[in-house]
């Protein structure tokens, strides 16, 4: 039987995954600039509690906007080699393979729409995905 959390409980299963894995790290948030990534958001940074205080910087985009590839090339300026970054949908196969060219490595924790195989992890190649912790409640297909 399957589950979906709403949109803000999942944001909050991050922040309790980065509290008890990264609790001392820089974080960098990269979200979508619309209801979904909003509300993920919100239910992320609720969830931090205490350690909010660690998102050094957060960058909405739209994503009908190229311009979230300024946004892709400041990352690595912006973070450090100890951030994470919570990523949603449209471009994750982008990001992760932006930073990888950067020779940048953070840990990138991406959400259930962006934790497709096909979609986002394969697309990013091979080597440039490693690290990335996702979260899918459904079996993926491939």
């Amino acid at each position: 039987m399957g589950w979906q959390p709403s949109i803000r409980e999942e944001g909050r299963i991050y922040a309790n995954y980065i509290q008890a894995f990264y609790s001392g790290k820089r974080i960098v948030a990269l979200w979508q600039n619309d209801h979904f990534g909003r509300e993920l958001f919100k239910g992320w940074k609720d969830g931090l509690g205490d350690i909010a205080r660690m998102i050094r910087v957060d960058i909405a985009y739209d994503i009908a906007d190229e311009a979230s590839g300024h946004a892709r090339s400041d990352l690595k300026a912006i973070g450090s080699r100890d951030s994470c970054i919570c990523r949603v949908p449209a471009n994750a196969a982008k990001v992760i393979r932006k930073a990888a060219d950067l020779n940048w490595h953070p840990v990138f924790i991406t959400n259930s729409m962006a934790s497709s195989i096909a979609m986002a992890l394969k697309p990013a190649g091979f080597g440039k995905r490693l690290g990335v912790i996702t979260a899918a409640f459904l079996k993926d297909a491939n």
